[in-house]
């Protein structure tokens, strides 16, 4: 991608002064420079690491996001991150997300048998996921068992 970034300032001279382009051009930096700077005044960022967070911040989360706090807090302290029983609101954002932050696909591969689940009336849970993965672990390992029965009796 060929990318130019141009700027023209134009000035109004009655004698030929040669500082003036440079003159102009640190005031349009000072102005810019201010607009940035009023800019970050009104839009402050603040980062949290969520799986650090305090058990009594992460009640206060009403939302899915809940969910996703308590999956990497879990996962920090090595504890099994699939156990909450909470309702998801969003399983395809969830997993999605899921999949993005650890670089597991396997999370978000499991949405068909969570939309499954929410076709029949189930409630889908982080409990859900984690009965996804086995499921499909299963699936695989049986699939890789009959692969390798199939190439052993050919030997």
């Amino acid at each position: 991608m060929n990318l130019v970034v141009s700027s023209f300032g134009i000035e109004n001279q009655d004698t030929i002064d040669k500082c003036m382009p440079v003159r102009v051009m640190g005031y349009d930096v000072g102005t810019y420079r201010q607009q940035i700077t009023d800019w970050d005044e009104k839009h402050k960022i603040h980062v949290f690491d969520i799986a650090f967070l305090e058990d009594e911040v992460i009640e206060n989360f009403t939302s899915d996001f809940n969910v996703i706090v308590t999956f990497f807090k879990k996962k920090r302290l090595g504890e099994n991150p699939l156990t909450s029983e909470k309702k998801l609101k969003h399983p395809y954002a969830i997993m999605e997300f899921i999949s993005v932050f650890t670089q597991d696909k396997s999370y978000v591969e499991s949405v068909g048998y969570l939309e499954n689940i929410s076709r029949t009336g189930g409630a889908v849970t982080m409990c859900a996921v984690e009965d996804a993965l086995k499921t499909e672990g299963r699936r695989e390992g049986k699939l890789e068992g009959k692969q390798y029965s199939s190439i052993s009796c050919l030997q």
